[in-house]
């Protein structure tokens, strides 16, 4: 009787394993492997992702079986023991079983797992993905309850968002800042104000663009690279309003000696904005797209003005040495 006491232990803590290596597993999916499983013809892949569009019912359905599994081991250990002592357990031993039998259960049936699980995540979630499936069906009814409550709260518990305002912060600072260095202070209130200047304080008028027309020989365009100190040239077609690209010199310079080059090729693209875009929103925008290079226009669509990305770590700079002349 002891050996199958053991033996359902053991069972209960690879079951433990298993779900607490699938939660970490699919929840630390990146858009990476999520894109691979989009585009792979496995049939395992594919049901990834029609579970991970169900966050919620997986968590709540990963949560029901490890109670479930935890309770069991710890039922059976609890059994187990009485037997084994035949009686009543005394204060002492219950405290030494409490503590064995959590730290069991935490490092086999949770560390161990979620660390192996987070570095392998897709592996993980390919093996289990059909053991998921499987109990997600299974324990439907338990987990619509548990999301059913779960949303009354929510419609119940209203959460007041905490607004701050730049005074509020910059007060914190001078707060939290008290006796230390002062250039700390000061970089940070300039990354605080980074994000209330807009882009049209910062940006390069349309009369200082250095541009060109798309239909321009090399010939030109070498003559153009030869006379400015800029790394880069406006491409448009026809006139300033109707911008096609960015030609950056680095990309050309390489041919300056050639006669002819299919220029064209070299140009890269660029977004259009609004004036009042705020410059770390713009920034956000660029990283995440990209691109270096921002076209300034007004209401009708017209030209106004050029903003690099460069210009935005200017105006950061900026901002901090500002201060700094400030108060010295």
């Amino acid at each position: 009787m002891i050996v199958l006491y053991v033996i359902c232990i053991l069972i209960g803590l690879v079951c433990s394993a298993t779900i607490s290596g699938m939660e970490i597993a699919f929840f630390s999916l990146k858009q990476k492997e999520l894109a691979e499983c989009k585009t792979s013809s496995r049939p395992r892949d594919k049901k990834i992702i029609l579970i991970i569009q169900e966050s919620r019912k997986i968590l709540a359905t990963i949560l029901i079986m490890n109670n479930l599994v935890n309770v069991s081991i710890v039922l059976i250990s609890t059994i187990l023991v009485r037997n084994f002592l035949k009686g009543e357990m005394t204060p002492y031993e219950v405290t030494i079983f409490t503590f064995y039998n959590t730290s069991v259960i935490v490092f086999f049936g949770e560390l161990l797992p979620k660390v192996y699980a987070n570095a392998n995540n897709l592996k993980v979630s390919r093996m289990t993905v059909n053991i998921l499936s499987c109990c997600v069906k299974i324990f439907t009814p338990l987990s619509f309850f548990l999301l059913y409550i779960g949303k009354w709260f929510e419609k119940r518990i209203k959460i007041t968002p905490h607004t701050f305002s730049i005074n509020d912060l910059h007060r914190a600072i001078e707060i939290s800042s008290m006796g230390e260095n002062k250039e700390i202070k000061i970089m940070l209130k300039g990354v605080i104000n980074f994000g209330s200047v807009n882009v049209e304080k910062i940006m390069s008028k349309r009369e200082s663009i250095v541009s060109c027309e798309i239909n321009e020989s090399f010939e030109n365009i070498k003559n153009k690279i030869k006379n400015i100190n800029f790394s880069r040239i406006i491409v448009y077609e026809k006139d300033i309003d109707n911008i096609q690209g960015v030609l950056y010199v680095k990309n050309i310079i390489v041919h300056i000696q050639n006669d002819v080059v299919e220029w064209k090729k070299n140009m890269k693209p660029v977004i259009f904005i609004p004036t009042t875009k705020r410059v770390n929103v713009l920034f956000n925008e660029l990283q995440l797209k990209n691109i270096h290079t921002a076209i300034v226009v007004d209401e009708y669509a017209r030209t106004v003005g050029l903003v690099t990305i460069d210009d935005l770590f200017k105006e950061l700079l900026y901002e901090v040495t500002e201060k700094e002349h400030t108060d010295q």
